[in-house]
This record gives structure tokens, sequence and C-alpha cells, in this order.
């Protein structure tokens, strides 16, 4: 059991590490070690909490696999956790409450957006249970020493931190769906719990989570400060997930204020972090990102090669729709632009072009619920396809119709956009 212990926390080290590639066999040895068939248990309520802390470790593998982009394995390693429950008689608790944010971060891989957000509530309601039974209880029974607690573990006890981690989600789910002060209202919940209990790794990807928000919303200055904090716990920690999510974001936060040299540096370190964990969504979404920053210098050829690399790792078994949907708009935007660039608007190759950006954009649309966010980039790309065919009452209903969408949802930097293309194309 020590070494069962020994293995865990290893796995712990090597996941914040971005080694996606060790980490699952890291966790199924100390499944391994814990199923030995010489265990006695002194009770039936341990041998139920050895079962949570297997289901939990299953779920751990599980999230390996769905940031690697492997949901078919995923849910295989959901159904390993699941079993071990029911076999135990175990109906509700944390082991639960994990394996439903699980599920909830499956469904947003899968573009169904409002059941990952029922998932998440789930979650946080079997999370909020557990904390107040550890809280009953009395003080001696409510710990195990210190130098023998793991993240299940603690799970386990009654983690306040669970909370702050569905909270943290819950935001990210909000913002997704384009209720912006709704997730900042929980983020800013899940950041007070990280603070309290000194989670410095949790509080960095939520400050990260959180001047993202701003960007969206074109508060630039607010979403720099944000971003300093996580800077200066990744070059400490080596947390690489997080340099990468924190990366792109800079880049963008580049990209805003012109400055395309910086951000395409950034988005290139990014992705390459990216590609060393071997996380297909960042590698799909962050070269989608750099194809679009790429197009707007007028660097067509990099851009086509960098999209269609989004496009094909988005593709690849199993399909990961939300990458598809992005990929999708942005080859439909290069397509435009090198329409424009060679004015061919009316010659019958140009207007091919334009015709199969249509179709990118329509297939974009169709591929489950995009976020918020590449659904009203799409809108846009739509309209701008439109006014290059000559349909210009059709273009500027497209392009008023985005510009509502993003004041609704409070993306002020698509609507700035959305405002721009009707100010150029539509004087009145």
């Amino acid at each position: 059991m020590h070494l069962a212990f020994l293995v865990e926390r290893l796995a712990e080290c090597s996941r914040v590490l971005g080694n996606f590639q060790d980490t699952p066999h890291l966790y199924r040895r100390a499944i391994q070690l814990r199923t030995t068939p010489l265990r006695v248990f002194a009770s039936q309520a341990e041998e139920q909490q050895e079962a949570q802390i297997q289901a939990i470790l299953w779920s751990e593998i599980a999230w390996i696999c769905r940031f690697t982009g492997d949901t078919a394995a995923a849910r295989e390693n959901n159904a390993c956790a699941v079993e071990v429950l029911q076999a135990a008689g175990i109906t509700d608790g944390p082991a639960w409450g994990c394996l439903l944010h699980q599920q909830a971060s499956l469904y947003w891989h899968e573009g169904k957006l409002q059941e990952a957000l029922l998932a998440s509530h789930q979650a946080l309601d079997l999370f909020t249970a557990c904390l107040a039974r550890s809280e009953q209880k009395p003080i001696g029974q409510q710990s195990i020493p210190a130098a023998r607690q793991t993240r299940t573990l603690l799970t386990l006890q009654g983690d306040p931190v669970d909370l702050g981690r569905m909270r943290a989600f819950l935001g990210i789910m909000y913002y997704v769906i384009g209720q912006l002060s709704e997730s900042l209202k929980h983020l800013q919940e899940a950041l007070t719990i990280y603070q309290q209990y000194d989670r410095r790794r949790e509080f960095a990807h939520t400050c990260c989570n959180i001047g993202h928000v701003y960007l969206l919303k074109a508060e630039y200055d607010q979403a720099r400060a944000f971003f300093q904090g996580p800077m200066s716990y990744v070059e400490q920690s080596g947390d690489i997930p997080l340099k990468s999510v924190l990366l792109y974001n800079l880049g963008e936060l580049a990209a805003a204020g012109r400055q395309f040299g910086r951000a395409e540096k950034l988005f290139r370190e990014g992705l390459a972090l990216a590609t060393q964990m071997k996380d297909r969504e960042y590698v799909s979404t962050w070269s989608t990102i750099l194809g679009n920053l790429l197009v707007e210098q007028g660097r067509f050829k990099e851009a086509a090669e960098v999209i269609l690399h989004a496009l094909s790792v988005g593709r690849a078994r199993p399909l990961n729709q939300p990458c598809i949907g992005f990929a999708l708009t942005a080859l439909a935007n290069l397509r435009c632009a090198l329409v424009e660039n060679a004015r061919t608007a009316k010659s019958p190759g140009g207007r091919r072009a334009l015709l199969h950006a249509r179709t990118d954009i329509q297939r974009a649309l169709s591929l489950g619920e995009l976020e918020t966010e590449r659904r009203t980039q799409a809108q846009l790309a739509q309209a701008r396809v439109s006014y290059l065919l000559g349909e210009f009452p059709l273009a500027r209903t497209q392009a008023r119709q985005a510009s509502d969408a993003a004041q609704q949802y409070e993306l002020q930097a698509i609507q700035e956009r959305c405002q721009q293309f009707l100010e150029e194309n539509f004087q009145t």
C-alpha cells in the first residue's frame, strides 16, 4: 500500500508536468497494487472507501484520455469506475461527483453543451453534500495524516477545493454558452476557495480563465492583470498544460494590440507544448488560431498548412466536433481572403471558392452546439461570404445578426469586428 501511495503521487506530478503518455500507466499501476487479493478490510465502510479510491483513479485515467482526444478510451475507463462503485453498492458521494465532472467534460468535447452544464451542476451538488457530511464528523475523524494524503483521499474526506474545481468548471461552461457575467461569478467563487486553502495551481488556472473572459469582453487591461500571476506560477512549477493555455491567451492579447510578431511567437510556443503533451484539442485549436493570424497578415500558404493540420487533427478518430467547426470557419475565411486578395470574386474560380466557403460554414454550424464565441465568428464569416457573392441584403442581415448575438453574449471583441464589417461595407 505504501508503494501504491508513492505511484499515485508520482502520477499526480506526471499529470501536472503534461506527461500524458506515462500518467495513465502510473494510475493503472496504483490500481493494480490496491487490488491485491490478499487485502482484508476491517469493515464494510473501509471496503467502500477503497472502491471509491479505485473509481477516482479510473476517472483520472479518463481525464488523460479526454485531453489526448481519445473519448472512447475515456468512456471505457469511466465504465470501469462505475462497475467498481456499483459492485460496492455505492450510489452517491464524491466518487460519483468525479465521474459526473468527467462526463460533463466529455459532453463539452462532443458539443453537447446543455448536457455538460446539467452534469456539472449535479457534480457540484454531490461535492457539496460530501463536504457537509465531512464537517459533521468529530474532529479526530476528519482527516488522514498529511504525509499520507493524495488528491484522491482529500476528495473522499470532503475537500472544499473540489467545490472550487466545480465552480471553475461551471465558469468555463458559462462562458462557452455566452453567459460571461455568470461565468465570472463562478470563477471568482473558485478563486476565493483556492486562495483560502492556498491551492496555487488551481488559483493560477482560474486566473488564466478569468483573464480569457476579459479578453472576450475586450477589457484588455483587466485580462493582462489576471495573466501576470499564472506566469509567475508556471515559471516556478513547470506546469506544462497551464503554460500552453497561458501562451495562447497572451498571444490573443498581443494580436488584439496588433502586435502580430509577438502573437505568432506566443502561439507557436503554446502549440509546441500542446504537441509535446499530445493534447489533440489544444493542438487543433492553437493551430486554427495561428492560421487566422497568418491569414490576417496575408501569409496564405502558411495559413493553409496550419488550418488544414487543425482540421485533420479534429477529424482524427474519434472526431472532435467543436475543433472541426472552428477549423472550418477559419478555412472559409482563408478562402475569402484569397478571393479578396486576387480580386476574383466575379470570376468562375472565385465564385467556386466562395461557394466552398459557404459550405464550410454551413457544416461548421451544423456540428452540434458550437461554443457561443465560435458560432458568432462563423456567423460573421457567413456575412463575409454573402457580401463577396454580391448578396448584399443577406450579408447585411447576417452581419447584424452576428453583431446582435455578440452584444447579447457580451462578446465585445467580436461585436467590434461585426461593426467594422458593417461600417466598411454598408455606410448606413
